[in-house]
C-alpha cells in the first residue's frame, strides 16, 4: 500500500504581502483526512462475518419420564447469547436457528424436571459453517444415570462406523435423515424379540448405491440387499432370539441420505 503525502510550502514573505485567507488551506486539510480515510476502509465495513444455521434434534422416545422440558444456549465471547426451547411432537424435537455467526459456539442442554430444576445438563462445542445448515443430534443415553450426549456431523448415530460402536434403534420407528458414504459406513444394533425382521431402507439410487447386510453377533453376514434400484427392503428369519445389526453402507464416494426402519414379528403371521 502506497501513501501519498502532500505537503504545502507557504512562503512568508508571500503571508507578509497579502492577506492570509485560511479557507483555502482548511478545505484542503479535510479534502486530505477524507481521502485517508477512504484509504484505510476500502469497500466499506470490513467487520461484516458470514452467517450459517444449526438444526437441532433430538428422539423424544429416549428422553426419560421425569424430564419435562428441555431448553438450550449458544454462547460464544463477544457474541450475545442465544437462548431456545425445543418444539416437541410426538417422535421428535426440533429448534431451527437461523443467522448464526460462522465460528465455534457452545452448546449447552439443560433437561428440567416438572419442579423446573436442572436435572441433567451437557455442554459442546459446535462449528458454525458459511450458509450451510449444521446438524445437532441431542441423545439422552441411559448409562446407569442419564447422560446428554450432545453430537454433530452427517448423522445423529456418528460414530457408528464399526459394529462395536453401533447405534440401538428401536423398532417400527422411521429414522429420517441419516447419511452413509464408501468412507463411513453405519452399523446399527437390533434386539429381537420375534424370530423373524423386515428392514427397510429408503434412498434414490441416482444420488448413490447403498446396501444392506443383517448381521448376527459374531460379525456374519446372514443376508445381503444390493440392487440397483432405490430402496432396499428384505425380511429374515433368525434362528434364536439375540442382539442382531444392520450395516448399512455404499460404493459411492459422495454421501446419499436415506432412512432406515425395521421391525420384528413372528414367523408366519
Amino acid at each position: 500500500m502506497f501513501h501519498v503525502v502532500i505537503c504545502i510550502y507557504v512562503s512568508l514573505n508571500s503571508i507578509a504581502m497579502k492577506k492570509f485567507h485560511p479557507l483555502p488551506i482548511l478545505a484542503i486539510f479535510f479534502t486530505l483526512l477524507a481521502l485517508c480515510a477512504c484509504e484505510q476502509n476500502p469497500g466499506g465495513n470490513n467487520n461484516d462475518i458470514g452467517t450459517g444455521l444449526l438444526s437441532i434434534q433430538m428422539d423424544v422416545q429416549q428422553i426419560p419420564s421425569e424430564v419435562a422440558q428441555i431448553s438450550g444456549l449458544l454462547s460464544r465471547e463477544g457474541f450475545d447469547p442465544i437462548q431456545f426451547d425445543f418444539e416437541i411432537t410426538a417422535h421428535s424435537a426440533s429448534q431451527l436457528i437461523e443467522a448464526i455467526a460462522i465460528g465455534v459456539w457452545k452448546v449447552k442442554i439443560d433437561a428440567y424436571n416438572k419442579q423446573g430444576e436442572i436435572i441433567y445438563s451437557a455442554t459442546k462445542d459446535v462449528l458454525v459453517s458459511a450458509n450451510e445448515v449444521t446438524p445437532v443430534h441431542i441423545h439422552l443415553m441411559k448409562t446407569g444415570d442419564v447422560d446428554i450426549i450432545v453430537t454433530w456431523g452427517d448423522d445423529r448415530f456418528e460414530e457408528n462406523d464399526i459394529q462395536e460402536d453401533a447405534a440401538a434403534i428401536w423398532e417400527y420407528f422411521f429414522f429420517e435423515d441419516l447419511y452413509v458414504s464408501m468412507a463411513d459406513g453405519d452399523w446399527y444394533s437390533i434386539d429381537l424379540s420375534a424370530d423373524s425382521v423386515s428392514i427397510i431402507c429408503q434412498f434414490l439410487h441416482e444420488n448413490g448405491d447403498i446396501n444392506v447386510d443383517i448381521v448376527d453377533p459374531h460379525g456374519n453376514v446372514l443376508r445381503s440387499a444390493q440392487s440397483e434400484t432405490d430402496n432396499e427392503v428384505f425380511s429374515y428369519t433368525v434362528d434364536e432370539l439375540d442382539t442382531y445389526y444392520i450395516h448399512v453402507y455404499s460404493l459411492s464416494i459422495t454421501s446419499n441420505r436415506y432412512t432406515l426402519w425395521w421391525d420384528d414379528i413372528i414367523s408366519g403371521e
